[in-house]
């Protein structure tokens, strides 16, 4: 494997205090040997086949966690991933209190020292794993594979579901439009990190869930979410859940109906 070359941590722009931010890009090629792609083709046996939508149930409709002033979008990224489906759990199960992981995350992720805001969506699943929660995490270089992830028909849990993203924020995304749509355009306010609850192939749209008091529920349309994962360095992980003792797995318990996926208000 290539030598890890450790990157300066950039500096997050100004931007208002009810939009914190804290996603640290730190490409590591080594992301590649752990391609989801592969990895999910392996652990199913075949060749992943999706269905055209699926919106899995998230904790926006049940326990949900604002970031409030902290740079820790990371950890409300994951956060948002584990408590919601397909194997939704209370808050008060997780084994870390608010904020907690993500200082785990800034000793173990890619920058020496902590005295900087924000970390890497890898450093959060890092210290995930040390707590047990996930065994591994997967990496997605392209829309098609994030839809693998999130659309796969013949794939159970812990090998399909909600998948956690990093990418560049715009001034424009700062407001959803009047579809509940957050639209690339403007310019860089910083590093943001989301989780994408599900996709509908035939709008070409994905669904997300922030952690920001002023926008829980997002969409985004593939063209968008192309350029910022494929061109602008994004990154896209899906962490793969540790089973729980006595946990039942729910067959295909999903939210079919796009209109519960509507953000709450448009500001």
């Amino acid at each position: 494997m290539p030598p890890l070359v450790l990157p300066t941590p950039p500096p997050q722009s100004i931007v208002p205090e009810e939009f914190p931010m804290g996603r640290l890009l730190a490409p590591d090629e080594r992301d590649r040997y752990y391609r989801a792609r592969e990895m999910q083709a392996a652990a199913i046996g075949v060749p992943v086949r999706r269905r055209k939508q699926r919106y899995f149930l998230g904790p926006a409709h049940r326990d949900w966690r604002s970031q409030g002033r902290v740079s820790s979008c990371t950890e409300h990224a994951l956060t948002n991933k584990l408590c919601g489906h397909p194997i939704p759990r209370p808050l008060r199960e997780l084994p870390w209190q608010q904020h907690e992981l993500y200082y785990e995350a800034q000793k173990v992720d890619e920058w020496p020292g902590e005295d900087y805001e924000g970390t890497s969506g890898r450093a959060v699943c890092r210290a995930a794993r040390d707590r047990g929660l996930i065994s591994a995490w997967w990496n997605a270089f392209t829309v098609d594979e994030v839809l693998d992830l999130l659309l796969a028909d013949n794939a159970d849990w812990p090998h399909t579901g909600p998948v956690i993203i990093g990418t560049n924020w715009y001034t424009d995304m700062l407001d959803l439009d009047h579809l509940g749509f957050v639209r690339v355009g403007g310019h860089v306010v910083g590093g943001h990190e989301t989780c994408l609850i599900g996709a509908n192939e035939s709008t070409e749209t994905l669904f997300g869930i922030n952690s920001w008091d002023s926008m829980r529920l997002f969409r985004l349309s593939f063209a968008d979410f192309r350029r910022l994962l494929e061109q602008e360095d994004g990154d896209a992980i899906f962490p793969v859940e540790v089973p729980r003792p006595g946990a039942v797995v729910p067959h295909q318990r999903l939210i079919e109906n796009e209109s519960l996926l509507a953000p709450e208000r448009a500001r």
